[in-house]
């Protein structure tokens, strides 16, 4: 064990969810603000959120099939130095299309999630394991607070609105790019059994989904209950009014980026 009786691994996972949390929020607050800017509509801005969780719903499945395949580390590593081009996509995006074609890859590439807590988990001594997923979600958020308010003065000191958002998404990849880094510090908990590549992916997608109606039978009435009827609820009432609260600010409130 190594620093506060936390192993290599954890210290890695923590400094690398605060570089994204951070660039998340000085980032992704003003997407939808740049989508417009770009040309897109309100209801396009639903749009392509939806585009982004249908493609991370479809991949979570042969995400948790792959990091038990190729090993955690070498899947995670992979999906966040992908994460980091679609940074740097986002902020050369000439139009709103270029950013819908991200959106499916942005949430295809978090197939990593379920690899990314198997390392958490593993890298965790029993007796530690509460106290550390604590910190994992804690220390990123306090982080990150100033960030929107970071992002927003950035995004102000521009004359051109395209260019403010660009520079927000720059800054996004180049904290992605320190996150990647830092995963590659990573320690594998597994022996991979497999390469990581596009057929290696393409496998897991058919194995996967083909095995589902066996691991849902398998799931505990009152789990399905939680997942399936309970989750959704959140999820749907979240997902209508949550890309809309800078733009309500903007056009109804009449602030600022900034502000």
């Amino acid at each position: 064990m190594g620093l506060l009786g936390f192993s290599r691994n954890f210290w890695v996972l923590l400094l690398s969810w605060v570089s994204f949390r951070f660039a998340n929020g000085i980032s992704m607050t003003f997407y939808p603000n740049y989508v417009v800017t770009l040309g897109g509509s309100e209801a396009l801005v639903g749009v392509l959120f939806a585009i982004s969780n249908i493609a991370f719903a479809l991949f979570q499945v042969p995400g948790g099939y792959l990091a038990d395949r190729v090993g955690r580390k070498r899947l995670v590593v992979a999906m966040t130095w992908l994460i980091a081009v679609v940074e740097l996509g986002v902020a050369l995006a000439p139009s709103w299309w270029f950013l819908a074609v991200l959106a499916f890859v942005d949430g295809a590439s978090r197939m990593y999630v379920a690899a990314l807590r198997a390392l958490l988990y593993d890298s965790l001594a029993p007796e530690s394991r509460a106290r550390g997923v604590m910190l994992s979600e804690v220390v990123p958020s306090l982080v990150a607070i100033p960030a929107p308010w970071i992002g927003g003065v950035i995004a102000s000191s521009f004359g051109d609105p395209v260019s403010g958002y660009r520079a927000l998404y720059l800054i996004a990849f180049a904290l992605a790019l320190v996150a990647a880094g830092l995963r590659t510090a990573l320690v594998e908990t597994i022996e991979p059994r497999e390469e990581l590549s596009l057929a290696t992916i393409a496998r897991a997608i058919a194995r996967s989904y083909r095995g589902l109606p066996r691991t849902l039978a398998s799931v505990p009435r009152g789990a399905k209950v939680a997942v399936f009827a309970v989750a959704p609820w959140f999820s749907v009432s979240m997902g209508m009014y949550m890309p809309y609260l800078v733009r309500v600010a903007r056009l109804r409130g009449g602030v600022s980026d900034a502000e």
